[in-house]
């Protein structure tokens, strides 16, 4: 029986700012698509959608536009970006904010003008495993239907999980890897 090296672990491949600039794309070309000025994502759940946008898996509240690059809102500082260990990957989301992130959510579609636009989310309904019924809380969705009367939502959570759902040949080089982590284990 072969244990998993040290190496194994530590030489684990990290996606590409290309294929950020790939995912970026798709999600620009669904906001062209279905007309909409910007998408909201909901990381929140098992397979944590927020890191399509950022190459994190945070469960932040991202924000992206046609034009700006995502905005990543957290509840706490991302203290891992800044050791040794969570620098062996690039992140793609250089804006963040950290607090309360559906004030947050509603201030930054107020400063950019979106608080009475078209606007995709995600995170009310589903297509993955365990998440058919969405992972935004009641609550949480009242609050910000409260925040932002006049925001159009319309939700793209399928079409949005369809992109997540092809796999570049990057990802899947990540699956692979992962897989045969799994079968030495």
């Amino acid at each position: 029986m072969n244990p998993v090296s040290a190496h194994a672990t530590t030489d684990y491949p990290t996606l590409s700012l290309a294929e950020r600039d790939r995912r970026w794309a798709a999600v620009r070309q669904l906001l062209a698509d279905h007309s909409l000025d910007a998408i909201v994502v909901f990381g929140l759940g098992r397979d944590a959608t927020d890191a399509y946008l950022t190459n994190e898996a945070k469960k932040a509240i991202v924000v992206m536009t046609r034009t700006e690059d995502p905005v990543m809102l957290l509840g706490d500082v991302p203290l891992e970006r800044y050791d040794a260990p969570g620098q062996r990957w690039e992140r793609w989301a250089d804006q963040w904010r950290h607090g309360d992130q559906l004030a947050m959510l509603a201030d930054l579609l107020k400063e950019r003008g979106l608080d009475r636009g078209t606007v995709g989310i995600v995170g009310l309904t589903g297509r993955f495993v365990g998440e058919a019924r969405g992972t935004i809380s009641y609550t949480t969705w009242q609050e910000v239907l409260r925040s932002l009367p006049k925001v159009n939502w319309v939700d793209v959570a399928a079409a949005y999980e369809v992109l997540a759902l092809v796999k570049s040949p990057e990802e899947q080089v990540l699956l692979r890897k992962a897989a045969s982590l799994g079968e030495a284990a």
